[in-house]
C-alpha cells in the first residue's frame, strides 16, 4: 500500500473544524478564515504557555528569528509561514496565497509519496523528528528541512512544524569568531557519511550524533547565579486582559492558528525565543523544558520581571550595553556569546530591536541557540575539518565538542 493511501494529503476527509469547509484555493483564505472564526488580531492579547503577547508582538517575534518556519495541522492543511520576503529571496519558496492549501497542492507531485511517508511516520509516533537535505549536489549551500511533530496530551497527532535553513552561513560565522577556516579532512572517507543513515527513498537522513548534540544543556554555571523570585505578574495580567486561549483562533501576518497549535508550534522552534518590552520586561519565552535543560534559563515566574533576572550578574553590563545600542538605533541586531562548560555547545544569544512605524523602539526579541550541531553536521557530512586561519584572531573561544574525524 502506498503512503499516499494512508495519508490524506489532499484533505478530502478532514476532521471537522471551523476552517475545513472554507475554499482552500482562495487567495484571501486567511482573511476569510479569520472572519469566520472571529480570530483575534492586531493589539488583541493571547495567553501563551509562558507569557502574554499581543498578536502584533507574536508576529514581530516570529518575523525576527533567523529560521524560515512553517506549520500544518493534523488535517494536512498548510496554515502558516513566518517570512516577509519575496519568494525568490527565500531558501524554501513560499507564496502568501498558498496558506490554507492542502499539503498535496504545495509540493511537486513527484514527492507526494515521500511527504505522505514523512507525515504518516510522525503521526504514528515512529519518528517525531526528520531531517531532509534538499541540495545534495550543491557546494554553495547546505540546506536542511527539519520537521518536528507535536501531539496533544492524549498522544494524538496535532500537526508538524518545519524550519528551513542554510547551515553554511552558520559555519562561516563560527569560523570568523573562532579564527578558523574549513578545509578538506584527509582522514575522512569521502565515500561515507559517518553517523548518517541515508534513506534514498525519501532523501531522509537521521543523524544520531546531531540528535544527541541538540538534546538539552548543562548550565550550572548560569543557574547558580540566577534568582527566580515568587512572582504572579503573569496571572494578574491574564485576569485583567481576558486574552485568547486554547481553541481560540489567532490571525497572524501569514496564517491562522489556534492558541493551542501556536503554543505547540512555538515550543518546537529550535531556538529559545523571548520577547521583552520597551521597559526591558520579559513578556514571553517559548521553552517548557526543565530550567536546568535550557541554554539561557528562565521560568514562568521570570515573566513580567526585568531582563537582569534572566542573566548572571557578570553579564548585566553587557546586556545593558546591547539594549542601549538597540534603543538608540546604533544597532538593530547584536549577538552575545554565552560561555558553556558542556562539550558540544557553542551558544549564541541574538538580540533584535523591534520598532514601530515611526521608528520608535518598542521592545526586542532574544533568541538563543547552540550553533555547534549545525557546524558539525556540515563538517561530518562533507568530510571537512576546521583549522586555525593564518592572520585571523579569535574573538571567542573554540567549542570543546568541535567535530573531529
Amino acid at each position: 500500500m502506498k503512503y499516499t493511501d494512508l495519508e490524506d494529503l489532499k484533505v478530502e476527509h478532514p476532521v471537522e473544524s471551523l476552517i475545513t469547509d472554507i475554499d482552500r484555493s482562495l487567495d484571501n483564505w486567511v482573511e476569510v478564515a479569520a472572519e469566520k472564526t472571529q480570530a483575534v488580531r492586531g493589539s488583541d492579547t493571547v495567553k501563551l504557555d509562558c507569557g502574554v503577547l499581543s498578536v502584533n508582538q507574536i508576529n514581530q517575534l516570529l518575523a525576527n528569528i533567523d529560521h524560515e518556519v512553517t506549520t500544518c495541522d493534523a488535517n494536512n492543511q498548510y496554515l502558516f509561514y513566518n517570512r516577509h520576503k519575496p519568494k525568490e529571496d527565500m531558501v524554501a519558496k513560499r507564496n502568501p496565497e498558498a496558506v490554507g492549501e492542502a499539503l498535496f497542492n504545495i509540493h511537486p507531485e513527484r514527492v507526494a509519496e515521500s511527504v505522505a511517508k514523512l507525515i504518516y511516520e510522525m503521526r504514528t509516533h515512529q519518528v517525531p523528528r526528520v531531517v531532509l537535505r534538499s541540495n545534495w549536489s550543491e557546494t554553495e549551500r547546505f540546506v536542511t528541512h527539519n520537521h518536528r511533530a507535536f501531539y496533544n496530551p492524549d498522544g494524538s497527532y496535532e500537526g508538524t512544524m518545519e524550519w528551513v535553513q542554510d547551515n553554511l552561513p552558520i559555519v562561516d560565522y563560527y569560523c570568523q569568531m573562532t579564527g578558523q577556516e574549513m578545509v578538506d579532512d584527509e582522514a575522512a572517507d569521502p565515500k561515507s557519511k559517518p553517523q548518517v543513515i541515508l534513506d534514498s527513498r525519501s532523501s531522509r537522513f537521521v543523524d544520531k550524533k546531531f540528535d544527541d548534540w541538540t538534546q538539552g544543556s548543562q548550565a550550572p554555571h548560569r543557574l547558580e547565579s540566577q534568582i527566580y523570585p515568587d512572582n504572579n505578574w503573569l496571572a494578574q495580567k491574564v485576569e485583567v486582559k481576558e486574552p485568547a486561549t486554547g481553541h481560540d483562533y489567532v490571525c497572524l501576518d501569514r496564517g491562522i492558528l489556534t492558541v493551542s497549535h501556536l503554543n505547540h508550534f512555538l515550543k518546537q522552534i529550535p531556538v529559545e525565543v523571548a520577547y521583552y518590552d520597551q521597559e526591558d520586561r520579559l513578556l514571553y519565552f517559548n521553552y517548557k523544558n526543565d530550567v536546568d535543560e535550557m541554554l539561557n534559563p528562565k521560568t514562568v515566574t521570570s515573566v513580567g520581571l526585568d531582563i537582569n533576572y534572566n542573566y548572571p550578574e557578570a553579564e548585566h553590563e553587557t546586556v545593558k550595553s546591547i539594549l542601549a545600542a538597540l534603543k538608540n538605533k546604533e544597532k538593530t541586531s547584536e549577538k552575545h556569546f554565552i560561555s558553556s562548560t558542556s562539550p558540544g555547545e557553542w551558544i549564541i544569544c541574538t538580540f533584535k530591536g523591534i520598532y514601530d512605524a515611526d521608528g520608535h523602539y518598542i521592545g526586542c526579541v532574544e533568541y538563543c541557540h547552540n550553533i555547534l550541531p549545525y557546524v558539525n553536521q556540515v563538517l561530518e557530512t562533507w568530510g571537512k575539518k576546521l583549522v586555525d586561519k593564518p592572520g585571523q584572531e579569535a574573538v571567542w573561544p573554540k567549542a570543546r565538542g568541535q567535530y573531529q574525524a
